[in-house]
């Protein structure tokens, strides 16, 4: 902006001054107005505010106030140069702690300095402004985060409410096993997934996936591929010819790679996917690409079993082993999600899955005990989804 595009009001008493200040402020192309006394003053500032002023110290307001008191509790906004006579330092002072941006003794005798100040002043006003534009663009910003935050919580717990609604019943108890789970997310969301069902009364078909990635994404492929499993059991009799379980197995993982390769999504998931002969007490399982692996807690003692595979959704064509193991008569199967090694001390992945062990040795294999020696409720916040998986029989 130009200079022309401000206006001065100059409040003096004297006429002489007032007249000095307005010449000099129009040779540099201000529009000036001048008063003589408060009334004035607030008449002109009421109906055109100035963009700044230039006062007398000593103009008077009432009784008991000044003028730049007056200005002070209802112009702040205006920016207040004031003027005074020497030998009254201490009314300066007070002017400045009453938001005065300037002051000056008189007599002026170098105008230019004037001007400086006018223009410091004019600079600290469009500050101001900024500032204050800047702040109500932060509130409305603020307010609409907090609306966009709000409908993503919203989301966010109608997302959570649909996976806890496609959980199995915990516990499921039948022909002497007991299925129970656990998830425990580390947003509302969760990339964790569980499944079992006892199949033709005999059979116990379960599954513990974990989705790569945090939010949204994962939470979706969870409940795609709850449905995707379901889809294959319940059309194709996936899982039901136990005859022929390795072949089963298989196909059930190699489905869920072909389907999430092609839809590009860019999650992967490792998974752990068996079935339980309720007669024999043998396991046959895959393991694809999940850790830690699953782990037996049997009479005091706790052992991982044995697997590999790859991940699924990231190799075309990839194949994977059917790993078997005969089941204890009393036993807790024991599957985790990858979350739990971030919560287990220890300086590698080794001592980790050591600490795994040697704690849940201490437990009887239930979801409870685990939690509890674990400790698994006394975050504040995890660093990632945990879910637990446990299938137990028990002849006692």
């Amino acid at each position: 902006m130009q200079n022309s595009d401000y206006t001065v009001l100059v409040i003096d008493d004297n006429d002489d001054i007032r007249q000095c200040f307005s010449e000099a402020l129009k040779a540099h192309s201000f529009q000036v107005h001048s008063c003589a006394n408060a009334h004035l003053s607030l008449t002109f500032i009421e109906q055109s505010p100035p963009d700044i002023i230039i006062t007398d110290l000593s103009i008077g307001w009432g009784h008991d106030s000044s003028l730049l008191q007056l200005l002070n509790e209802r112009y702040r906004d205006i920016p207040v140069i004031v003027t005074a006579e020497a030998g009254v330092m201490d009314d300066v002072i007070g002017a400045l702690r009453l938001g005065a941006v300037d002051y000056f003794i008189k007599p002026i005798t170098d105008t230019e300095v004037l001007m400086h100040a006018v223009l410091h002043g004019l600079e600290r006003r469009r500050l101001r402004f900024e500032n204050q534009r800047y702040r109500t663009e932060l509130e409305e910003a603020n307010q609409q985060l907090r609306l966009h935050i709000n409908e993503l919580e919203q989301d966010q717990r109608a997302g959570h409410f649909v996976q806890q609604s496609m959980l199995p019943m915990s516990p499921f108890i039948a022909r002497d096993y007991r299925c129970t789970h656990r998830v425990i997310p580390a947003l509302f969301l969760s990339g964790d997934c569980i499944d079992y069902a006892l199949l033709n009364k005999r059979y116990y078909a379960f599954y513990i996936a974990d989705v790569s990635g945090h939010g949204s994404a994962p939470a979706f492929v969870t409940i795609w591929l709850k449905n995707l499993v379901a889809q294959l059991v319940r059309l194709r009799q996936l899982l039901t010819d136990f005859g022929a379980i390795n072949d089963a197995l298989h196909e059930l993982v190699t489905v869920i790679n072909d389907e999430l390769i092609a839809m590009r999504l860019n999650n992967h998931i490792t998974m752990i996917v068996g079935i339980i002969d309720t007669q024999t007490h043998e396991l046959s399982y895959i393991v694809a690409g999940h850790l830690p692996l699953p782990i037996i807690v049997s009479e005091g003692q706790a052992q991982y079993l044995e697997g590999q595979g790859k991940p699924l959704g990231l190799f075309v064509d990839n194949e994977w082993d059917v790993y078997f193991h005969q089941l204890p008569e009393s036993f807790s199967l024991v599957a985790f999600s990858d979350g739990i090694l971030e919560v287990l001390s220890g300086n590698d992945l080794l001592a980790k899955e050591q600490n795994l062990l040697e704690s849940l040795s201490q437990t009887d294999g239930s979801i409870e005990a685990m939690t509890d020696k674990l400790k698994l409720l006394s975050f504040e916040r995890l660093p990632d989804d945990i879910a637990i998986l446990s299938i137990s029989h028990d002849l006692t």
